[in-house]
């Protein structure tokens, strides 16, 4: 009897040995110098990439203004760590794209629409303070201004052009992993599995 037991955990570690890791499902980051930042979020809160005390962290690309790329983007982040049972803890970085235009007031009304709990960190301040952030994740913000008719008032609207990937850091600090849109939850989950056991 007992020999049979041995067999079967012998059999069922042998099985669960050889069962393969899930592949990433977005882009591997093999050769990204990761420059560390230590900047102050709209809370107060410092925020060091070297010291983030959580297995994985995610970063991405929004402004306050923004109507359609980025609570999109932030949507599907949210569902991903729902999924991953981890939507209050999980550390997530939001970099301004529009310094000229996002301030205390819109980044806090940011917050509160999108429902955003304190484990968000919105980053914003002058284009000097962020521009390094930027070269550094391939980020190129173009300002436009568009113009809309409202209530038959020329009314001048921000609009700025940017990509939101959506990356994956590491425990210590180094992005891993780098999604780019559409963002589907369940893959972005995958990655953070992945990126959370190294």
């Amino acid at each position: 009897m007992k020999f049979s037991l041995l067999i079967l955990i012998s059999i069922s570690l042998t099985i669960s040995s050889c069962i393969p890791e899930p592949e990433i499902q977005g882009n591997v980051l093999k050769n990204h110098n990761s420059i560390p930042f230590n900047v102050t979020a709209h809370n107060g809160q410092n925020i060091n990439s070297l010291n983030m005390n959580h297995d994985f962290f995610l970063m991405t690309f929004v402004f306050t203004e923004c109507t359609d790329v980025c609570p999109i983007v932030v949507s599907q982040i949210k569902q991903a760590l729902v999924l991953n049972s981890s939507e209050t803890t999980t550390p997530v970085i939001l970099i301004s794209v529009d310094p000229q235009n996002d301030n205390n007031e819109s980044v806090n009304e940011f917050i509160t629409k999108w429902e955003l709990s304190s484990n968000w960190s919105y980053i914003y301040g002058s284009h000097n303070s962020l521009e390094t952030i930027w070269e550094n994740y391939f980020i190129n913000p173009i300002s436009l201004s568009t113009i809309e008719d409202l209530s038959n008032k020329l009314a001048s609207k921000n609009k700025i052009i940017h990509t939101s990937p959506v990356y994956i850091f590491n425990k210590n600090g180094k992005a891993q992993v780098v999604h780019n849109s559409p963002i589907i939850p369940k893959k972005l989950l995958n990655d953070i599995k992945a990126v959370s056991r190294q």
